[in-house]
């Protein structure tokens, strides 16, 4: 780039390796400038323009990754509150290690407990 700043493949590339190093902000900047100095030739901007776009949809379907398990996790959060809202509401009194380890009690969607038992 500091060679020939026209240049529009250097940009390209340096677009590509800051997508590589996990930079997505810094890679579509990259891109946006090699889509400027691609002028008129029609192979290279529809390679910008395609890197852009695959960029892009990475970058989409990262952020709806992390917001699933946000909301996962906000879930399970919810439904042990729950649990341990309708086991005191029924007065159920049990150990400390009753609510540890595998064997956990669950909330069933209709309301129900199902309590895990070993014989």
């Amino acid at each position: 780039i500091k060679r020939n700043p026209k240049n529009a493949k250097a940009y390209c590339r340096a677009g590509q390796a800051s997508e590589a190093l996990q930079r997505p902000k810094e890679a579509m900047r990259w891109y946006e400038h090699a889509l400027k100095r691609a002028n008129d030739d029609f192979l290279k901007k529809n390679y910008v323009v395609s890197l852009m776009k695959k960029l892009e949809l990475k970058t989409e379907a990262e952020k709806k990754k992390r917001e699933e398990a946000r909301l996962k996790a906000v879930m399970k959060k919810k439904a042990g509150e729950m649990l341990r809202q309708a086991i005191k509401l029924r007065n159920i009194n049990f150990g400390a290690d009753t609510l540890t380890g595998e064997h956990q009690p669950k909330l069933t969607t209709d309301g129900t407990i199902q309590w895990p038992v070993l014989f």
